[in-house]
């Protein structure tokens, strides 16, 4: 069920918990919702998705219209460095950790990144100035945190540490303990290893 990119899709619900057990095994796609899930399956969204449990994106209805940056903005993600992303996603990151309990792994990925950013930014000094930093830093406070993650680590100049094979890794471990909070630990885990396999980020 791939979704169009930016497709207003309207919900259903009004969810924004983590969802119950059986919520969480609407799809591969679903673990982790709302925080940590893929984009919406627009299939799934009118009754129509063939892949099923099997599909990569979430089959749970989200909350009102989904925020997204436009053209401009994600023109601009793609023009900055690694460390230049860092410093401006990097905080929005920490804060929705700091809001959200997504576990060990998240903390250790978000100190992974920190690190890998100073390392990269060696001895330059100062914050970078960045002209329309403000709106897409509003926009992107309003994302999930996955979706967030997903521009963090989507542009040029990414550390081999933080590769997709890498990053995945965190990601699924995110979202076991997502499941485990909600009583679905034993069969997320089983469909997430399964996933790993086939997923990319």
């Amino acid at each position: 069920g791939a979704p169009d990119e930016g497709a207003p899709v309207r919900s259903t619900s009004s969810l924004t918990s983590w969802g119950t057990a059986g919520e969480l095994s609407a799809s591969l796609g679903s673990f982790g919702h709302p925080h940590l899930c893929e984009r919406i399956c627009t299939y799934a969204a009118v009754g129509r998705c063939l892949s099923g449990t099997d599909c990569r994106y979430c089959h749970i209805p989200h909350s009102g219209r989904q925020p997204h940056l436009d053209k401009r903005h994600r023109s601009m993600i793609q023009s900055m460095s690694f460390e230049l992303r860092a410093e401006v996603i990097l905080p929005i990151l920490e804060q929705k950790a700091r809001e959200n309990d997504f576990g060990p792994s998240c903390d250790a990925l978000l100190a992974l990144i920190s690190n890998e950013a100073r390392e990269a930014r060696g001895a330059q000094a100062g914050p970078s100035k960045l002209l329309g930093k403000r709106g897409l830093v509003r926009v992107m406070s309003a994302m999930s945190f996955y979706n967030v993650l997903r521009h963090m680590l989507s542009g040029p100049s990414l550390p081999q540490a933080l590769s997709s094979d890498e990053t995945l890794i965190y990601i699924e471990s995110m979202r076991v303990h997502a499941a485990s909070l909600a009583g679905d630990s034993d069969s997320a885990t089983q469909r997430l290893s399964l996933s790993l396999s086939l997923n990319s980020f």
